[in-house]
């Protein structure tokens, strides 16, 4: 008996995010992320969205369709975005702010 459940999942290697459904194969789909480099973190930020931390920032993708809501593409060595309960949204990352040898962890509006 297979459970029916919808999920999101990162293919790390193929550079790919995919909304799968063990229900109904033919449900879900699949987006390329290789304009989004080293795309790794993940996270549900409301009812329709998602947010992908990735290399140089992080992009907010429809979990509807897969579509691109919104990219914030800014910096280099980024290795993590999370979206706070208040709508802020942290990034951290090694050198982020201009700074020398250290991991940064800003705050964005």
């Amino acid at each position: 008996m297979t459970l029916p459940l919808r999920f999101l999942a990162i293919d790390e290697g193929r550079q790919r995010l995919h909304l799968i459904d063990t229900h109904d194969p033919v449900f879900g789909w699949q987006r390329d992320l290789a304009d989004f480099p080293l795309a790794r973190d993940l996270q549900r930020i409301g009812p329709r969205r998602v947010l992908v931390g990735f290399e140089r920032g992080f992009v907010e993708i429809d979990v509807d369709c897969g579509d691109i809501v919104r990219v914030c593409d800014r910096w280099s060595g980024v290795t993590a975005a999370r979206r706070l309960d208040y709508g802020s949204t942290l990034v951290a990352g090694m050198n982020l702010n201009g700074g020398e040898n250290g991991i940064d962890v800003l705050t964005l509006d």
